[in-house]
C-alpha cells in the first residue's frame, strides 16, 4: 500500500489583493513586487471626465517591468483596471526615461525601496525632469531619503545618488545615477532620540539662463 501526498499550499497561486482608485498607486504595485501577490487596482479615475491611469502610471510600470523578470502587467482598454502579477525582482544596469509629466523623483522613491532586495545591485541612469512643483527635486531626495537608505543598508554600503544635469519641466533632459547594493537583510534603526539642528540650508536654481 502507497500513500502519496501533495503540497496544496505550495502549489495555490497567491492571493489576489484587490484595490480601488489610483492613490498609492506606486506602493501598491511595489508592495506586490516585494511580497510575490498580484494586485489589481479598479476604477481608477472612473468618474473623471477622462478615465484611466495617466502617461506617468504606465511609465511607472514600465519602469517595473526593467527590474524584474517575469512581471505580467494587463491594463483595460479604458485604463481604469490595472493587473499586476509580480516576477523576480532582478535589479542590475539600465537607462530608462521617465514621463516628462512627473518629476524623477516620481520614480526613485520606489526605486529605493526596491533596489535593496534584487538578484543583482541597481545601477540605473534616468533621465526626464529634475524639479518641478509636484515631486521631490532630486537634492530633496538625496538629502533626505538616501541618508535613511543609507543607515537601513550600511552606511559603507556604497548606495549612491547623483545629479548629472538638471532639466525642468516640460522639456526636461535631465540626468540622474542611482546606485543600490543587494543585501542580505536590513540593519535595525533606531530614531528615538532626536538629534540637534545644526544649520538650515537653502538652494537656487536656473536651468538654461545665461550667468550673465
Amino acid at each position: 500500500c502507497r500513500t502519496e501526498m501533495s503540497n496544496s499550499s505550495a502549489a495555490a497561486p497567491a492571493e489576489l489583493l484587490k484595490f480601488v482608485g489610483c492613490s498609492e498607486f506606486r506602493s501598491r504595485i511595489a508592495l506586490s513586487i516585494l511580497t510575490g501577490k498580484p494586485v489589481k487596482i479598479s476604477s481608477i479615475r472612473a468618474k473623471l471626465e477622462n478615465p484611466g491611469v495617466r502617461e506617468f502610471e504606465i511609465s511607472y510600470l514600465r519602469l517595473i517591468e526593467q527590474i524584474t523578470n517575469g512581471t505580467v502587467v494587463r491594463i483595460s482598454e479604458t485604463g481604469t483596471v490595472v493587473l499586476v502579477r509580480p516576477g523576480i525582482l532582478t535589479g542590475g544596469e539600465f537607462e530608462f526615461d521617465c514621463c516628462a509629466e512627473r518629476g524623477i523623483g516620481y520614480y526613485l522613491e520606489p526605486l529605493m525601496l526596491l533596489g535593496p532586495f534584487g538578484k543583482r545591485s541597481l545601477s540605473v541612469k534616468l533621465t526626464g525632469v529634475s524639479n518641478n512643483s509636484m515631486d521631490p527635486s532630486v537634492e530633496a531626495v538625496s538629502y533626505s531619503c538616501l541618508p535613511l537608505l543609507r543607515r537601513f543598508l550600511g552606511r559603507d554600503s556604497g548606495s549612491e545618488l547623483s545629479l548629472e544635469r538638471r532639466g525642468c519641466h516640460p522639456v526636461g533632459g535631465a540626468e540622474v545615477r542611482f546606485q543600490c547594493p543587494t543585501v542580505s537583510k536590513l540593519k535595525p534603526l533606531d530614531l528615538t532620540q532626536p538629534g540637534k539642528i545644526h544649520r538650515i540650508r537653502g538652494m537656487s536654481f536656473t536651468c538654461k539662463v545665461s550667468p550673465a
